[in-house]
């Protein structure tokens, strides 16, 4: 898996590094919540890009919490990395995925951690495409479970 990787540690393409504003994309939760992604400011280009994500948390149609983050394009929180610790391996894989009738290649990244302290051991499954705006996040499983799945996506107008 490392020598798949770009120099900052990232896995999957930097979709956000050519996110532009007003795309858009949402999510299911646990517990019956929607969370929303919009590029909100852009300021640059590429990985470089100054980039502000609007997040809303939305319950039963109604925004709960809502806030900003502004980070650099090449730091996105959600993109899957090469964790930098002892006993954490990580596999990648090539599969599809289908939402709403239409399939997109999906990156699949596996983060396997096995620590000295049980609730610390689990795993994560990043599914990724650059077909999607904001990360290119298809979908998150942690330890079989899912965490995150594309509903919505949208772009910018």
């Amino acid at each position: 898996a490392a020598a798949m990787a770009e120099d900052n540690g990232v896995l999957v393409p930097n979709r956000l590094a050519t996110a532009k504003v007003g795309e858009w994309a949402s999510y299911r939760l646990p517990g019956g919540y929607i969370q929303k992604l919009t590029v909100a400011k852009r300021v640059g280009s590429g990985p470089d890009a100054l980039v502000t994500v609007r997040i809303e948390n939305i319950y039963d149609g109604e925004v709960v919490t809502a806030h900003e983050i502004t980070q650099e394009a090449g730091e996105s929180p959600t993109a899957p990395t090469i964790p930098a610790e002892e006993g954490v391996t990580v596999s990648v894989r090539r599969d599809s995925a289908s939402i709403k009738d239409k399939t997109y290649p999906a990156t699949i990244v596996q983060i396997d951690r096995f620590t000295g302290d049980e609730e610390d051991n689990g795993s994560t499954e990043w599914w990724t495409t650059p077909d999607i705006p904001v990360f290119g996040i298809l979908k998150r499983v942690d330890d079989g479970e899912l965490q995150w799945e594309l509903e919505e996506w949208g772009e910018a107008k």
